[in-house]
């Protein structure tokens, strides 16, 4: 039998390498110094307590079972327990670094003695692995059955958890894909993942959720629609305003001004009614049908003015 290895670069809580460090391995169950091996055949020996070398790198290959390792260097002292040492029979078994990342698995046939909460990684060629390619996971158990969720590709953050039994049956191989600005703006596919370029093209880029039109003619009687381009399903989410911009010195305003219109009013007994219509693709608005389709007040003085349909134009404005 192949025996496990154990190898670690050993850290201090800031990460600096203890160098040199002590390394005393107990099994964890009756608290006794283990026998320590410099080779996988167990052939040769090497002390325990062993010593870390200048870089606070430590090798040694030793019988299965569950240890408990304590490195100390000086008045630092770093014990890490329950570390488990399980033979695959084949290369290197499994591969623990301190703190580190992942048990490498030479055969997935039964990882069933891997204790759950064990990251896990393995190479393209191991046997009954949970991908064909490279890629590392997390030993979980459901029940009596024991499971690995597998990062997609080999990559830790790629992409979504897939998961399996374990051996290698049902596994879900098919890599994540990118979700469209549409996907993200109606949550119909959790499968996906967000790039930044459908972030920036979605709901979710404060840019996308607002509208202001080009500017348009003010006509007694007629009316207007403009395309809003807002990815609402629901019109009453959009906030309107109407703005004229002064084009003609005109109510006391000057060319270039920019006044927020009232829809409605009534002077000198004329009422003015205009009215926006707005749906999931248009903003319409039909203007009332006076001559002077709007009022202001008159700048500087407060008194109210009729406005000239010509003297400006319009724009909509729409939020949400």
């Amino acid at each position: 039998m192949t025996l496990p290895v154990f190898q670690s670069t050993i850290t201090d809580e800031s990460g600096n390498n203890l160098a040199g460090a002590t390394v005393t391995v107990l099994n964890s169950s009756s608290g006794d110094i283990i026998s320590l091996h410099s080779n996988s055949d167990g052939t040769s020996d090497i002390t325990n307590p062993a010593t870390a070398d200048d870089n606070g790198f430590i090798r040694f290959y030793a019988e299965p079972q569950l240890v408990t390792i304590t490195a100390t260097d000086g008045d630092t002292s770093i014990t890490w327990e329950d570390v488990p040492l399980i033979a695959t029979g084949e290369d290197d078994g499994y591969i623990q670094p301190l703190g580190g990342t992942s048990l490498l698995v030479s055969d997935f046939s039964d990882i069933s003695a891997i204790p759950r909460g064990v990251e896990v990684y393995w190479s393209a060629s191991t046997t009954g692995a949970p991908t064909t390619s490279e890629g590392r996971g997390f030993v979980l158990q459901s029940g009596t059955t024991q499971t690995v969720k597998a990062f997609t590709g080999g990559s830790e953050y790629a992409g979504t958890f897939e998961s399996g039994v374990i051996d290698g049956a049902g596994w879900k191989t098919t890599a994540p894909t990118a979700a469209t600005p549409s996907e993200l703006n109606t949550g119909t596919d959790t499968e996906k993942y967000a790039t930044a370029e459908a972030l920036n093209g979605s709901k979710y880029n404060p840019e996308n959720r607002q509208f202001i039109s080009s500017a348009q003619t003010i006509s007694t009687g007629g009316s207007v629609i403009v395309a809003h381009g807002l990815s609402i399903s629901d019109p009453t989410e959009l906030s309107t305003t109407v703005y004229a911009k002064c084009l003609v010195s005109d109510g006391g305003y000057s060319v270039g001004d920019v006044i927020q219109l009232k829809m409605n009013s009534s002077t000198a007994g004329t009422t003015r009614i205009n009215t926006l219509l707005v749906d999931a693709t248009n903003i319409t608005l039909q203007y009332s049908s006076v001559s002077n389709v709007f009022i202001a007040s008159t700048f500087g003085v407060g008194s109210l003015a009729a406005l000239t349909n010509a003297s400006w134009e319009l724009y909509i404005s729409a939020r949400y």
